[in-house]
């Protein structure tokens, strides 16, 4: 198991996403790792081994940590109003949309995310966190 955790240790990638705006993680590397360190401490493998052909599948058992995050998420923010999603102009432009925030709490837009309306639906390219005021 030493080989698992290492290689998850590796890939701290949830923790990037809450940035400052200088663009430094706004959690430092150190209380990361002791979160996954946390997170790994509680998983054991599952006695249900499966095998397909060259394949073997070791499920993980464990408990994650409940968290609030301090973003929202686009769709809470559209459905409790303190978002606002339109046109960059009367004409519209495909490739672009505006949001604004009106919220103190940033919001999430998570790529393959699908914005419904407006001249027509569009799917979010990227992951973008937009800042509150």
């Amino acid at each position: 198991m030493s080989a698992v955790l290492q290689l998850i240790k590796r890939i701290p990638t949830f923790f990037n996403q809450h940035q400052q705006q200088d663009g430094q993680p706004s959690v430092s590397r150190d209380d990361r790792m002791d979160w996954v360190d946390r997170l790994l401490g509680q998983v054991t493998f599952s006695p249900s081994i499966q095998q397909f052909r060259n394949m073997t599948v070791y499920p993980l058992l464990g408990e994650v940590p409940s968290f609030d995050p301090d973003y929202l998420l686009l769709e809470e923010a559209l459905r409790g109003d303190v978002a606002r999603i339109s046109e960059v102009s009367q004409q519209g432009v495909v490739p672009a949309l505006r949001l604004d925030n009106l919220s103190k709490s940033p919001v999430l837009l998570v790529n393959g995310e699908e914005v419904v309306g407006m001249k027509q639906n569009r799917v979010v390219n990227l992951t973008i966190l937009v800042g509150g005021h």
